[in-house]
């Protein structure tokens, strides 16, 4: 759906001074069940909270898309959500909405606490696609196209470009249709498509906030999920052969944009927490550059069957540029250890305080009132972004705790330093035709 949640949120540059976190650190404050078919629900009850916020998480992304299926992650949020709201998002007491990144297929509900029950049963359908209307389906595509001409005249392109990337390097096409797979997409392919995900429950995150009881919300939900048996819970996706090197292709968007990455360090999980937070220094760095335009270049960490990867991304008007920005990122990469923009032993003070503390709307809803500004999705902001961490890291919320006890800045030094060991950067640059 819309490139920007209503909950404004950047899921891979977070600054590490966003989200007030207060209170000593303390045990996972969220209430977790495994549903029937191998569902995960994750419930955090905040009881004077004004919205019951839910989100479910499929396991498809434009990281992961099938070769020349561009995309088509993306065309299936559309889908799943239009099959039970044809025209608007919103019925009397809840609104819809969704979103596609890299690793993860998100449909979220907002809704009025007496509501909550219908709200669920609305994300239990978009668990299941069984028909396509068709011409639900050619409005989103068009839909998808507008998403397109916005954000590429503004010059974010990253989402695209990881469509893009997956396509060239993980299923190695010399030219990426990230707007045209969607066009000639059928109604046919992307029920198949569908299809495929939904076998994935075992894979499946529904996460909700809100003033309803956990257990009620689990068994609400636990009655009405249909059972697998054993022999349907899927396996891991096979690794493809990464291209690596610098390599060059095209494809449908009228932008220039440059892609590199490094394969990141990933034998323990405090080696995925140091990978997340040499991201978010880095999208410190590169805000505070002036010779990059905000917004147009990002650094995130690509999950995909293959590895971890820290990946930057540069919108770019032309070749040299593409040049000229890889060496600012490499400057900052190299400068973390030494005199990044926050002194390094600060900067990890901070991060490890804010992932060992619960979550606490208290402070942060007296000071949006004090602003005037609306609270009512607060919790809901605050569970996404501890549940997307979870998602991108494969770690519980005790688990995060607990791998950031070993890191200080000694550590995350060592940590760069196998980073650089490891080699010169593999490099894209897709280029319009």
């Amino acid at each position: 759906m819309p490139i920007t949640s209503p909950l404004a949120i950047s899921f891979v540059a977070v600054a590490i001074t966003s989200l007030p976190f207060a209170g000593e650190k303390t045990e996972d404050p969220f209430d977790r069940f495994e549903l029937p078919g191998g569902v995960r629900l994750v419930v955090w009850q905040v009881e004077d909270a004004p919205k019951q916020s839910t989100f479910t998480f499929l396991p498809v992304g434009l990281a992961t898309d099938s070769s020349k299926q561009a995309q088509y992650a993306h065309l299936l949020e559309h889908m799943i959500i239009r099959s039970t709201d044809p025209k608007t998002l919103k019925t009397p007491g809840i609104s819809f909405n969704g979103e596609t990144t890299a690793g993860a297929l998100r449909v979220e509900s907002y809704s009025e606490p007496d509501q909550w029950q219908k709200a669920l049963d609305r994300h239990l359908q978009w668990m299941q696609l069984p028909e396509i209307d068709a011409q639900v389906f050619k409005r989103e595509k068009g839909r998808i196209q507008g998403e397109e001409e916005h954000t590429v005249t503004a010059g974010y392109t990253h989402k695209w470009a990881q469509a893009a990337w997956n396509q060239v390097i993980r299923h190695g096409l010399s030219h990426a249709n990230v707007h045209g797979d969607v066009v000639n997409a059928s109604p046919e392919k992307v029920l198949a498509f569908a299809a495929n995900t939904f076998a994935k429950q075992d894979q499946f995150v529904i996460a909700s906030v809100g003033p309803v009881e956990p257990a009620k919300i689990r068994d609400w939900l636990a009655t009405r999920i249909k059972e697998q048996t054993a022999e349907n819970k899927t396996k891991a996706p096979s690794p493809l052969k990464l291209a690596q090197g610098t390599k060059e292709a095209t494809w449908d968007l009228p932008a220039f944009h440059h892609m590199e990455w490094r394969a990141l360090p990933n034998r323990s999980p405090s080696d995925r927490i140091a990978g997340e937070a040499v991201a978010q220094l880095l999208n410190m760095g590169l805000y505070g550059n002036k010779d990059l335009e905000p917004g147009r270049t990002l650094v995130s960490i690509m999950v995909i069957p293959e590895g971890r990867f820290l990946m930057f991304s540069a919108n770019v008007a032309n070749p040299e540029a593409a040049k000229q920005a890889s060496a600012i990122f490499q400057q900052l990469l190299d400068t973390i250890p030494t005199k990044g923009r926050i002194p390094l032993p600060l900067a990890l003070a901070q991060l490890k305080f804010q992932a060992q503390q619960v979550p606490d709307p208290g402070p942060m809803r007296k000071q949006f009132q004090r602003m005037q500004q609306d609270t009512s999705l607060l919790e809901a902001q605050l569970l996404l972004t501890s549940v997307m961490r979870e998602w991108q890291l494969g770690l519980t919320f005790d688990q995060i705790q607990s791998a950031w006890e070993p890191i200080d800045a000694d550590w995350m030094k060592a940590y760069v330093e196998k980073i650089a060991k490891a080699g010169s950067p593999s490099s894209l640059l897709l280029t319009p035709k």
